[in-house]
């Protein structure tokens, strides 16, 4: 399989190199490639037969265009992230919820992982039945205590505070505000004038969970917080096949569903932060408070060591993808999303076949990691990834 190399800058070949040497590798390998810096695309290669203008559902790197939307309705209404969530949604600070700030709420702080009725995947797109489904529960653990993943039900709840908001539903916010107006390619719900363009994701027969990396349960709790934040995307396919279902495309879940290429992504993020010749949609002021650093360490639903900011992920020595500054997120289907201030960098990565463990593709995280060493002037020979 070919390399197809649709813009490199002056300075970045060395990100061509690595790809073929990782195509050297894996021949097989498919997948997008697309940065942006300051005022131009420095990067955007393929490899893959139809896969140059493909979209495929982008699983929790949906979770990173949510992130951006709710900044944006932050930003535009004036609310800062400390704020208590039931001063917008008073029917929140049921069983003990008061003082649940929309940090901890979206840093993945608020112990609400399933609902107690059961919805269809329309309805959990639909979100606001499923966000007073979970706005009536007592949390599994004390607020602000601990963080485990809502790898499902923080879409919902980030459509409930958008609404709030601005009195447009998470999506629909998205597309007026940002998605339309960048004609940025990637939709939380893939229209369909765009089906055509769909590519089916090839699944591992057994990989290890759809979270952000495999689950390490804890001793006399193997897998029940898992379960429970995963138990909706278990219905619609077991072993990650749920990445193809339908139902999850049409569903529109803000959380999972987002279909998308990774020009798309990365022009989301570089809408949002200004490089690539875009205006910035998020003032400096904003971008501070949604991307600080509000929890890592051991993660009750993963296992394994997680690191959140409001609804995005931040670097970590499982997912080192930037600077300090640097913030976005990943999917169980491979890809990564992010922006990266302290490297003026937008970049977007998707393959089409999902990892095992599920997850950022540690391909995308080589490139990612040689693009930091070529924009701070580290030791610039890319190392091959850890596979």
């Amino acid at each position: 399989m070919s390399l197809h190399v649709h813009a490199l800058a002056p300075g970045y070949e060395q990100v061509a190199d690595l790809a073929e040497h990782l195509l050297s590798r894996d021949p097989h390998w498919t997948f997008q490639l697309v940065v942006h810096a300051e005022q131009d695309t420095v990067v955007d290669l393929h490899a893959g037969a139809g896969y140059g203008g493909a979209v495929h559902v982008q699983a929790s790197a949906t979770k990173g265009i949510a992130g951006l939307t709710l900044a944006l309705a932050l930003q535009e209404n004036g609310v800062g992230v400390h704020e208590p969530v039931a001063r917008l949604w008073p029917q929140f600070a049921a069983a003990g919820k008061r003082d649940v700030t929309i940090a901890e709420l979206f840093s993945h702080q608020a112990g609400l992982l399933r609902t107690v009725q059961r919805f269809s995947p329309r309805q959990w797109g639909e979100g606001r039945a499923v966000a007073a489904d979970l706005a009536a529960q007592q949390p599994l653990w004390a607020p602000g205590r601990a963080h485990g993943y809502h790898a499902l039900s923080i879409g919902p709840l980030a459509d409930e505070v958008v609404h709030r908001l601005t009195g447009t539903a998470l999506r629909e916010y998205y597309e007026q505000r940002l998605r339309s107006p960048a004609a940025v390619d990637f939709w939380i719900r893939l229209p369909d004038a765009e089906q055509h363009r769909l590519h089916r994701v090839t699944v591992p027969t057994a990989p290890p969970g759809p979270g952000p990396c495999a689950p390490d349960p804890a001793p006399g709790r193997p897998g029940t917080l898992l379960r429970a934040a995963t138990e909706q995307l278990d219905a619609m396919g077991p072993a990650n096949s749920w990445i193809n279902a339908p139902a999850l495309r049409a569903a529109g879940i803000p959380s999972v569903s987002g279909c998308g290429s990774a020009r798309g992504l990365a022009d989301a993020y570089a809408t949002a932060t200004g490089v690539g010749g875009h205006r910035p949609l998020l003032r400096s002021g904003t971008l501070d408070a949604v991307t600080r650093s509000q929890v890592s360490g051991r993660d009750l639903v993963l296992g394994g060591s997680t690191h959140f900011a409001v609804l995005f992920e931040k670097p970590s020595p499982r997912l080192d993808f930037g600077t300090a500054a640097a913030f976005g997120h990943d999917g169980a289907g491979g890809a990564l999303a992010f922006a990266d201030p302290g490297t003026r960098l937008a970049f977007g990565y998707t393959t089409a076949a999902v990892p095992a463990p599920a997850g950022a593709d540690p391909r995308a995280l080589a490139f990612a990691r040689l693009l930091r060493r070529l924009r701070t002037g580290e030791r610039s020979r890319w190392p091959p990834p850890q596979r």
